[in-house]
Parts: structure tokens; C-alpha cells; sequence
């Protein structure tokens, strides 16, 4: 059995047996302040490599040599969305449309009146909404006309069977250098189409736009896409010699 009291002695004696260490103060004092100068010294030197390293990273940036302007890649203009083109022969026109549309070719002379399934109307139509969206072509000969009185005489005419019911229109600046007659043609109070009426010294052409009341279908099929800056009219030609060619067209 382990007697406490012993115990307690035996520890009291190893502790007074342990030499208690002799400290010169000065000397101690002297060896602190040389680590604390090595510390610093050693601190001093890493702050200076480090800033080095950045110096010459900068130096490395400044120095490396600075990527071309990259070429600025070239824009192509949008293409006119009329890409193909309908020649009437028996008419003595050619006009633009749009890809996808179809033709039916007039196959006798123009008796006056403008209808979609008349055939001697060149028409260019939209093969699924076909009469609500189409292009009509005509023309005949002025005989002793004028070619500002045929113009008037065609002006909101009823045998026309189309544009007759007024609506806004002008002569603007004439067309292709001729006489010419623009309106915007209206059932009532619905815009259902456009019209260009003009006449050369020998013919009379009437190119008549119309469109279905849809309100998309107008806002795409308005009056810029039919007389605009980039419109249908702008692609028309005229041919010297009409009549001389048999009719074509695609079913």
C-alpha cells in the first residue's frame, strides 16, 4: 500500500534537488537583440527579393510584345430579299420577287380588268395563301393617248376592278423617268393593297400589290416592300420590244 506522506517527501526532494539555472541579464539581453537584428536583416532581404520579382514581372510585362488588332471580321450587306425575277414577255417587264413565290404568265392581251385568275394578268403570288397575297402585272398599247391622260384615265377606276375605292396617292417623281400615278388602295376602311399606274410614249403598265386583311401580313407587305428605298419597284425593268416572246411562267 502506497503511503501518501512518503510520496509527497520523495517529490519535495527531487524538487530542491534540481539546480535552479544562473542567468546573466546583459549577456541575454545582448543575445536577444542579435536575433531580433538577424530577423530583420533576413526580413529586410525577403521584402527586397520580393519587390525585385515584381519589378521584373512588370518589366517582363512591358516588355512582351503587344497582339496585333485582330482583323475586324467583314459584314456582307443583306442580299434583296427579291431574288428572283419574273420576265414578262407579253408584257415587255421584268420584276423581282421573293424566293418560294410562283408565276403564272398572261396568255393573251389585257382586256382591262385586273384579277387574280384572269388570264391575261402576269401574276406572281405566294403559293400558300395565294390570292390573299399576290403581284399583277398588265400593260397595252397608248394608241393616240397621252401617256399622262391613259395614267388619268386609269386613276380609281372601276373597270380596274382593284384600287377604285379610294385611298391616299401621288405622282411622286414619276417612275423609271415616266408618268406616273402611286396609291394606296382600301375596301372601306381596310388597306388591302398598293398600286403603280405610268405609262411610257408608247405603253401603258399597271403593277398592282395586293395583300389579304391580316394585320401581320400587312405589316411585313406594306408600302416600303412594295414602292420603298429596297421594294418591288425598284427591280423592275421595261423591255423594248414586248409581245415578241412567248409567255412562261411556273404552275
Amino acid at each position: 500500500m502506497i503511503d501518501e506522506q512518503n510520496v509527497r517527501e520523495m517529490l519535495h526532494r527531487r524538487a530542491n534537488a534540481v539546480p535552479t539555472p544562473v542567468v546573466d541579464a546583459p549577456k541575454a539581453t545582448r543575445r536577444a537583440r542579435r536575433r531580433l537584428f538577424v530577423t530583420g536583416t533576413v526580413a529586410m532581404f525577403a521584402v527586397a527579393a520580393i519587390a525585385l520579382a515584381g519589378l521584373a514581372g512588370i518589366d517582363e510585362i512591358r516588355s512582351a510584345p503587344v497582339p496585333a488588332d485582330q482583323p475586324t471580321p467583314s459584314v456582307t450587306p443583306p442580299t434583296s430579299q427579291f431574288t428572283e425575277r419574273f420576265d414578262s414577255s407579253l408584257n415587255g417587264l421584268s420584276i423581282g420577287y421573293p424566293a418560294g413565290w410562283r408565276t403564272r404568265a398572261a396568255n393573251e392581251p389585257w382586256r382591262g380588268k385586273i384579277a387574280f385568275d384572269a388570264p391575261d394578268v402576269d401574276v406572281i403570288f405566294d403559293p400558300r395563301l395565294r390570292e390573299d397575297l399576290y403581284l399583277a402585272v398588265v400593260s397595252e398599247p397608248l394608241g393616240s393617248k397621252l401617256p399622262r391622260d391613259w395614267v388619268s384615265d386609269h386613276m380609281d377606276s372601276p373597270s380596274l376592278g382593284v384600287c377604285y375605292k379610294g385611298g391616299p396617292g401621288g405622282i411622286g417623281n414619276g417612275f423609271l423617268g415616266d408618268a406616273a400615278w402611286f396609291q394606296e388602295c382600301y375596301d372601306g376602311h381596310v388597306l388591302v393593297g398598293h398600286i403603280v399606274i405610268f405609262a411610257t410614249p408608247t405603253r401603258g403598265y399597271i403593277i398592282y400589290h395586293h395583300v389579304a386583311d391580316d394585320r401581320r401580313l400587312r405589316a411585313t407587305y406594306n408600302a416600303h416592300w412594295f414602292w420603298g428605298r429596297d421594294g418591288v419597284l425598284k427591280t423592275v425593268e421595261l423591255s423594248a420590244s414586248p409581245d415578241t416572246l412567248s409567255p412562261s411562267g411556273s404552275p
